[in-house]
């Protein structure tokens, strides 16, 4: 090959190298350029690494639920009429909460003070209270303390029938029965079994109980300090604690005698106490 062959292909060959060569400079300055670009857009929205992922979270349902991304986006006449609705609903509450007396008004009449309005509540509520107390008020029943006795008036007779043993204090008397003397706080009157017994005073049946001695006794309070006693009496008795008996009523029948008075026989026990101290029957009792 000639010479001047050779030196036409070399200057061929460096100008497709230049041409290449030039090719990538253009190509590397399109790929700085986009890289700067990309650059300064995310610089625009920087995220915060510090932020936690709730806050995020919240930021995408705030989102989500705004208005204006709702299918159903309220128009300004109609968002304008809400809100004139709520308006009206929060002054209507706050106009009640700050009233005290809804009671309508007549025109002209001047507005009641606070001080009014509490004494007519106070005096509603005083007649209230006043009808409670007489609607519930309970009915007042007979008491010993209600009760007088007379000892001039004496006592009636509670049976007919003789004394098997009297009352004796200071003194012994002698019981068939235990085959021993003793002293007695009352009065034992014979009588037939199932025969009825009558208070001797009008009073309140204070106690009920079964003593070996004297069998089923009966306590009635007849006022000013003065108690009858009745003993030997049967179980069936109409009458309990609380109860008023009057004077004359039926208090009980006679009893079957108890063991300790299986020779005198079948009787009443009739016991009178002034205060705590027994007397004895046959001074109050009236002769017949």
């Amino acid at each position: 090959m000639s010479k001047q062959k050779l030196s036409d292909l070399a200057k061929k060959r460096g100008i497709y190298a230049a041409v290449l060569v030039g090719a990538f400079v253009v190509v590397a300055v399109v790929m700085v350029m986009l890289t700067k670009n990309a650059g300064k857009t995310n610089d625009k929205n920087p995220i915060d690494l510090n932020e936690s992922p709730l806050n995020l979270s919240q930021q995408d349902d705030m989102n989500k639920n705004s208005t204006y991304a709702d299918e159903n986006l309220q128009t300004p006449d109609s968002a304008n009429e809400i809100n004139q609705n709520d308006s009206n609903r929060i002054a209507d509450q706050d106009f009640a909460e700050t009233q005290t007396d809804t009671t309508p008004v007549a025109e002209g009449t001047p507005e009641p003070t606070e001080e009014k309005v509490d004494v007519a509540e106070t005096k509603e509520n005083g007649k209230t209270e006043e009808a409670q107390q007489e609607t519930t008020k309970p009915v007042m029943q007979p008491t010993a303390d209600n009760l007088t006795f007379n000892k001039e008036d004496g006592l009636s007779w509670p049976i007919k029938g003789n004394i098997i043993l009297p009352y004796c204090v200071d003194k012994t008397t002698y019981y068939a029965t235990l085959k021993q003397y003793m002293t007695n706080p009352g009065i034992l009157i014979a009588s037939e079994v199932g025969t009825e017994v009558k208070a001797s005073a009008k009073g309140i049946v204070t106690n009920i109980t079964n003593d070996a001695r004297t069998g089923n006794t009966l306590t009635m309070d007849i006022g000013s300090g003065f108690k009858l006693v009745y003993g030997q009496l049967d179980e069936n008795l109409k009458y309990k604690v609380g109860d008023t008996i009057e004077a004359g009523a039926v208090v009980g029948k006679v009893s079957k005698a108890t063991k300790y008075f299986v020779v005198e026989g079948s009787h009443l026990f009739f016991q009178v106490y002034e205060g705590d101290a027994t007397v004895d029957p046959m001074t109050l009792l009236k002769a017949e």
